[in-house]
């Protein structure tokens, strides 16, 4: 079993590192950090994929392997399904406006 805590929290200690971006996605990430910085709002990406990370070993270790993957497919149905929602919920919504 994985040892590192889904919860783990942001550790203390800071490490200054340089990492390039194309522009647009530059002035994309100073839009959405807005005032808590740039920095602030990349490590909050980061640690959510890392905790994404953690989910799916964890759910590997209890046995949701095979079958029950978390799979490209599944990722897709999973998608057009909510999309199907999406699309209902808007008609429902055009059809009480009128």
């Amino acid at each position: 079993m994985n040892d590192e805590p889904i919860g783990a929290t942001e550790p203390s200690e800071r490490r200054v590192k340089s990492y390039s971006l194309p522009t647009d996605l530059a002035e994309y990430v100073e839009r959405k950090a807005g005032r808590r910085g740039a920095s602030a709002y990349i490590s909050s990406l980061i640690a959510a994929d890392r905790h994404r990370d953690l989910v799916r070993r964890e759910l590997e270790d209890f046995g949701y392997t095979g079958e029950l993957a978390i799979t490209a497919e599944g990722r897709a149905k999973a998608r057009r399904r909510l999309d199907r929602h999406a699309a209902s919920r808007a008609a429902r919504s055009v059809g009480e406006a009128a």
